[in-house]
């Protein structure tokens, strides 16, 4: 019976993700915004470090391929992009939630950088028009300061924290 109560727990956290990534997804792409961050990004990161087993590779990889063909660009490459951050985080998540914010979010913006960096090189590579480095710079800008946003809405708002305990191997925000 408890397997059965544990199975249904995390499906829930899943769902939840992914109700998270189609919301911020849908705020992204809603019209007349102009530059927006990469919100599910945000959203992916957020879970991938805090919360890593309720954000499965299958969901993000499923929200970023969405996004591609809601948005217009090439199929794949901005759910690759994505996947490949958010497992970048995901692997160091440990290691993050032991340290500050700022330095959290500088590993964050890092791997912002490789989600809209990575389509962008694979279009290039394809010899196709690549958008202006300054507006993928633009972006990689606004989402580091979104994604503080979403830390805070989160965390603070939705009183989401970490789902790892102690017994994972994690000091679960041990010297903040």
């Amino acid at each position: 019976m408890g397997g059965l109560s544990g199975a249904v727990a995390r499906g829930a956290q899943v769902a939840g993700f992914a109700f998270a990534g189609w919301l911020a997804l849908s705020i992204e792409l809603a019209p007349g915004l102009g530059a927006t961050p990469d919100l599910l990004f945000c959203v992916a990161a957020f879970w991938a470090i805090r919360r890593p087993r309720s954000a499965p590779a299958a969901a993000i990889l499923a929200l970023g391929l969405a996004r591609d063909l809601l948005d217009g660009g090439p199929v794949g490459a901005g759910a690759l992009g994505l996947l490949a951050a958010t497992e970048l985080l995901r692997a160091q998540g440990a290691t993050l939630r032991r340290r500050s914010l700022l330095v959290e979010g500088v590993h964050v913006a890092a791997a912002a950088t490789i989600a809209a960096g990575l389509p962008w090189l694979l279009v290039g590579l394809t010899l196709a028009d690549t958008p202006l480095v300054a507006d993928v710079a633009r972006r990689i800008g606004l989402t580091a300061v979104g994604w503080l946003a979403t830390v805070f809405a989160l965390r603070g708002l939705l009183r989401l924290r970490s789902d790892v305990t102690p017994a994972d191997g994690d000091q679960m925000f041990g010297k903040r």
